[in-house]
């Protein structure tokens, strides 16, 4: 149920992003410290990356030879892609930033999930 009510308040502040009124709904608190729009995606992608993960139970797919999560490399390419999207948004504004903080909280809590997944794992067995 907590996944649900996070989806659908990420889908929300995107939305409204989107549709140029965020700011009259979320814009206090983005203002009200230096750095919390950077905090705000690092901490939002990085849960949404979290939950993926550990819902997959950090399970792994290939690229090359690189192993890395399947739910960091599904998040990762959803968020970019939305990322990119805001080029063509008058409301948006694309922001290599933004995209940097996202990608930071993707792996870093991409990686707390599988640490977690495989903490399980072995305590299982």
């Amino acid at each position: 149920m907590g996944a649900v009510v996070f989806l659908a308040t990420l889908f929300l502040i995107v939305a409204a992003a989107n549709l140029g009124i965020g700011r009259e709904y979320y814009g206090w608190w983005i203002d009200s410290f230096p750095g919390n729009d950077i905090l705000g995606h690092f901490l939002l992608m990085g849960t949404l990356s979290f939950m993926v993960n550990y819902s997959l139970a950090g399970r792994q797919c290939r690229i090359g030879s690189w192993r890395p999560q399947l739910g960091t490399v599904s998040v990762g390419a959803l968020v970019t892609a939305e990322e990119f999207s805001q080029i063509f948004l008058p409301n948006r504004s694309f922001s290599f930033g933004d995209l940097a903080a996202d990608m930071a909280g993707i792996v870093f809590f991409g990686w707390l999930a599988a640490r977690m997944s495989a903490r399980e794992r072995r305590e299982t067995r």
